[in-house]
């Protein structure tokens, strides 16, 4: 990515390429968001990184349209000169963006996920399918699943730096992309050993081997739990903040991957990769997000963990949710010809 420091354009003349900020926070899920549809756009770029105090924790519409919850840093570097574009996910980055837009009235901004702000601020959200149906406007647009970074030449280059690892292990090779507990759905000790045991079965009927990651909402023991069911050949990296994080490269190397289904955002780069995909969900935990889920069953581009893997079975592409968002930007925000 680049770096743009030219003169913002003004709203009624804009000639050149968009001068664009990324907010970006500390969370995985979001980056990837945000830098998928920086990706599809393809312009140059400022990265800006936020971070958050205890006021965070408040709701959005106490804190507005300021930066009370911003570390001292993070106000220092939201400051002139103003971008003509701002793309932000997730919810306490919705204040930033609309601190910018009372300096920059110009300034359009790109939210991914629902801000719990007033929508009507924002020039474009981007919410998947399966969010609070009741959500609508002109500013809206629904894709099925999330933005993401899965394209084939960012696959490739992170395939080709672990493929060295890899390469000793036998095939075929079965991700296993690891999500965990969320707000109101705990993952027991039990799921993660039902997790482990059937992809265990599978690759051992199937001749393979695992390549495993966790996520941040694994946790240590989940980790534990898992590594202590695994009998097949496999890598398994655990999660660390800062880590060498061969994700992408799993996804890549893969002949087919199982995913947990309670994170959108890894089924939706699961599915992006056109390889069969099957889906792990707990029963006791199946109606969060559920409607996601059987939409993409529905599609055709994942299966339920139910069924045994298939390395014949042709699974339908995921629409490019990144990408939409991208030519939305371009032709609906700014009136470029596509």
């Amino acid at each position: 990515m680049y770096i743009c420091t030219g003169t913002p354009n003004t709203e009624e003349n804009v000639t050149e390429t968009p001068s664009t900020w990324l907010l970006m926070d500390d969370r995985a899920s979001h980056r990837s968001q945000i830098l998928g549809v920086a990706e599809r756009l393809g312009w140059p770029v400022t990265v800006k990184e936020v971070r958050y105090n205890r006021l965070a924790a408040f709701a959005n519409v106490f804190l507005g349209k300021h930066l009370w919850h911003a570390t001292p840093e993070t106000k220092t570097s939201i400051a002139l000169p103003w971008p003509d574009l701002v793309i932000a996910a997730g919810r306490r980055s919705a204040p930033v963006a609309l601190a910018i837009k009372k300096q920059s009235p110009h300034t359009k901004l790109v939210h991914l996920m629902w801000p719990d702000s007033k929508a009507g601020a924002f020039d474009l959200i981007a919410l998947p399918e399966h969010d609070d149906i009741s959500r609508k406007g002109d500013n809206i647009l629904r894709a099925l699943g999330s933005p993401h970074r899965v394209m084939l030449a960012n696959l490739n280059m992170e395939a080709a730096r672990w493929h060295n690892s890899v390469g000793r292990l036998p095939r075929p090779w079965i991700a296993l992309l690891i999500g965990g507990s969320a707000r109101g759905a705990e993952y027991e000790d039990a799921d993660f050993k039902t997790l482990a045991a059937y992809a265990s079965a599978e690759a051992e009927r199937l001749g393979g081997s695992l390549l495993i990651t966790s996520s941040p909402r694994t946790g240590e023991k989940g980790e534990e739990l898992i590594k202590t069911i695994l009998t097949v050949p496999h890598i398994f990296h655990r999660w660390k903040p800062a880590s060498d994080n061969p994700y992408m490269a799993f996804l890549g190397l893969a002949d087919v991957i199982i995913v947990t289904g309670d994170s959108v955002s890894m089924c939706s780069e699961a599915c992006a990769t056109g390889k069969p995909v099957y889906i792990f969900m707990p029963p006791h935990l199946d109606k969060g997000k559920k409607n996601f889920r059987e939409s993409l069953f529905a599609l055709g581009a994942a299966k339920p963990h139910t069924y045994p893997i298939r390395l014949d079975w042709q699974p339908a592409r995921l629409p490019d949710a990144a990408a939409e968002i991208a030519h939305a930007i371009r032709t609906g925000l700014f009136k470029f010809a596509e």
